[in-house]
């Protein structure tokens, strides 16, 4: 049985997704992160990013009846509230290891 992090190539991920290779081409070509590694010999290999974002395009465009265009656009939007949760959470530890320096401060001078 294969680590669930190893790559996987395209017919692998066809049958395991059960959607057909000449799709899932397709969706590269319009899905920007969508972005196997392709080696010299042409064969593709998707990482477990690449299978999860599979199954998110599926259920947008067979599930919840997407187009691809607005399939692409809730991507997009949900990688930028992803990106700003990022930055909050970044800003977040940075404030709270400069309040914990003043608290040292403060002890260390009493």
């Amino acid at each position: 049985m294969k680590n669930i992090r190893a790559l996987k190539n395209i017919t692998e991920v066809s049958k395991e997704l059960n959607i057909e290779k000449h799709v899932i081409r397709f969706w590269e070509t319009k899905f920007r992160d969508l972005k196997p590694i392709q080696k010299t010999n042409g064969r593709r290999y998707y990482s477990l990013d690449n299978i999860l974002l599979l199954k998110k395009i599926i259920d947008l465009l067979y599930n919840q009846n997407y187009s691809i265009k607005g399939a692409i656009k809730k991507i997009d939007n949900e990688k930028i509230k992803i990106k700003k949760t990022s930055i909050d959470k970044e800003d977040i530890i940075f404030n709270l290891e400069i309040i914990s320096k003043k608290i040292d401060n403060i002890l260390q001078s009493k």
